[in-house]
Formats: C-alpha cells, structure tokens, sequence
C-alpha cells in the first residue's frame, strides 16, 4: 500500500541531531500535499534539558517544533529508541534514519508493518538506502 496525500503520515527520524535534513524533507512532503499527523525526533542528544531548552526559539528542535505547530503538527523528541517505543503505540510511515546506527538497536521496529517507508542516509561519502515493509 503506498502512501496517500489524503493519509495522515506519522513521521520518524532516527538520528536527528539538528533536523535539517528533516526540515527539508518534511518541507517538501507538505508542499507536495501531504498531510503530516506527527513527527517524532530521536536522537542521544535529546536529553531532558536538552528537550527543556529547546522550548527558546534559537534552538533547532524549538524551531522546527514552532513551524510543524504552525502546520498543526505536533513535535515530539526521545533520548532513544526505547523511550519513543515506550511513549506510543504509533507505528510510523515514514522513518528516516540520518548517519545514525546503534549496535543491537533495529530502528525499522518503529514502522508499520505494511508500506512503511524506511529511508537510510549514511555519513558523507557511504551509503544511502529506501525500504519499503511488506507485513
């Protein structure tokens, strides 16, 4: 099943660090017509005061979170992988994973079982990869 602009997309990124990527991503989806439900940002570097400070506008997480509520699109930001798991029961339709790679961690788990889009963006100079989830 692909993805519908009339569909509520729940987005994911794994590995976030200062969201450009996703910023530009998320930017494009909306021109295109698509309708984003939530976005949820995890990354180490989102520690409680991290997620705390972001909350002044000369923050990136507290910028994109100011122009996604714009869009009435809620931001949330996790420390890690099992913190999101333990917060929603979502299951994503877009997860975009940026330089990010944990040892033991499968960050896939957090996608829909059927037509999850899985987007793999490795450091500069390796890799990029796209999978998409057949229940």
């Amino acid at each position: 099943k692909l993805l519908t602009r009339s569909e509520a997309i729940v987005y994911s990124s794994f590995g976030s660090g200062q969201l450009w990527f996703d910023w530009w991503f998320l930017e494009e989806l909306i021109a295109r017509g698509y309708n984003i439900a939530s976005v949820h940002a995890i990354d180490l570097i989102y520690t409680t005061e991290f997620v705390r400070e972001s909350r002044r506008p000369c923050t990136a997480l507290g910028q994109i979170s100011a122009w996604l509520a714009t869009c009435q699109v809620t931001c949330y930001a996790y420390q890690d992988l099992p913190t999101f798991l333990s917060a929603t029961s979502e299951k994503c339709h877009v997860l975009v994973q940026c330089d990010a790679d944990a040892q033991g961690i499968d960050p896939s788990t957090v996608l829909r079982s059927e037509g999850g889009l899985h987007l793999w963006l490795q450091g500069e100079g390796d890799d990029i990869g796209a999978w998409i989830t057949r229940g």
